[in-house]
């Protein structure tokens, strides 16, 4: 069902014969620069490919003079199937479905296992703290110090999916409720980062995708691809957009909320014809104001996988066409920043910098500015 809401990663899933995915297109950064990590940005409205200050990118479309140029700084360890990955100043943080977490330093590319979970396909998703980073799993909402240590647990759960956290606070869900039988039977709980009891913001709620947070609301996708929000404190759950079929990977940036849809068939099948191949406008990027409204297409593409936001843009991977593009938040001409790049389906997006899992297990990234090292 989901991947970590910060980094809008996403699970693809596959029908029978031939399934939908969701995801998104735009612009595409560049190799490395410097810059000091941070998110929120703003743009100061220069063309596509040219972007203005702040968490935008300045690199040109792939092949120009002015492209950036994609950078490995290191290796997965033992990687067994990335379910997750977050990030903060010093380190990437990659969870995988061995139940292990590891940290890769985004100056060094040394990688330190930090803790195994001891659970194969615990279905971990990641949210990094000031000074641990959290976890869910199956059974699981718990943390491991980012120095490495024993895994703690802080609510033992009967199905938790997706984590986000804001400030001192962690957020998570149960879609199954034991006992509770006819409808939606989902909660949306917050929990003191240190420990203690949770709290339900919203109950009998459908979640099908999600979770993130921008601090104000959380948000996830439900049944019938609504996509609901309900603030940090509690309160009515709203509906920001309805009818938004195949949508997955949320962002947020605290102005918009960002997802990707896809209506493309992709993949094999040994008892029925292959899927037709997917169109240019199979896929879509939308954007959405967090006091909802019409959702806005910001960009469209064959099979759009992986979101990630900034405050300035969007960034997106298209695994049909193996490229990596870019989209100011307030519209315009998507471009593409890099051309024969591949992901485990994994993004993440900060001031100076893109980063990604290749399917190969390397960590690679794509400064936004030119000539980075």
């Amino acid at each position: 069902m989901r991947r970590n809401s910060l980094t809008g990663l996403v699970l693809l899933t596959l029908a029978a014969c031939g399934g939908s995915t969701s995801e998104a297109t735009g612009p595409v950064v560049g190799d490395d620069a410097g810059g000091t990590k941070d998110s929120g940005a703003t743009r100061d409205g220069a063309a596509p490919g040219h972007d203005g200050g702040g968490g935008g990118t300045t690199c040109g479309a792939a092949g120009s003079p002015t492209a950036c140029t994609p950078k490995t700084i290191g290796t997965v360890t033992a990687m067994a199937g990335i379910t997750s990955i977050a990030d903060d100043d010093k380190n990437v943080y990659v969870a995988d479905e061995g139940g292990q977490i590891q940290a890769i330093a985004v100056e060094t590319g040394a990688s330190t296992v930090l803790g195994n979970l001891g659970t194969v396909n615990a279905d971990l998703s990641l949210a990094v703290g000031a000074a641990n980073v959290y976890f869910s799993s199956t059974n699981t909402v718990g943390f491991v110090p980012k120095t490495g240590g024993a895994f703690q647990t802080l609510v033992s759960t009967t199905s938790a999916s997706g984590i986000a956290a804001a400030g001192t606070t962690v957020f998570f869900a149960e879609p199954y409720m034991a006992g509770v039988t006819g409808g939606p039977s989902g909660e949306i709980l917050s929990l003191p980062a240190a420990g203690g009891t949770p709290t339900v913001l919203a109950s009998k709620v459908q979640i099908d995708f999600g979770l993130t947070t921008d601090g104000t609301n959380v948000y996830w996708v439900a049944g019938g691809g609504d996509i609901d929000a309900v603030p940090v404190g509690g309160g009515a759950v709203k509906t920001l957009a309805t009818k938004q079929y195949g949508a997955t990977t949320l962002a947020a940036d605290g102005v918009n909320l960002y997802w990707t849809s896809d209506d493309a068939q992709t993949g094999t099948c040994g008892v029925c014809p292959p899927p037709p191949p997917p169109t240019a406008t199979d896929s879509s990027v939308y954007k959405v104001p967090v006091t909802g409204g019409t959702p806005t297409v910001l960009a469209t593409g064959y099979a759009i996988n992986t979101l990630a936001v900034d405050g300035t843009d969007v960034y997106w991977f298209d695994s049909y066409k193996d490229t990596l593009s870019a989209v100011s938040v307030t519209g315009g001409a998507p471009i593409v920043l890099a051309d024969g790049v591949n992901t485990e389906g994994n993004l993440l997006a900060d001031t100076a910098y893109l980063y990604w899992i290749s399917t190969d297990s390397k960590l690679t990234r794509l400064a936004k500015t030119p000539g980075g090292g």
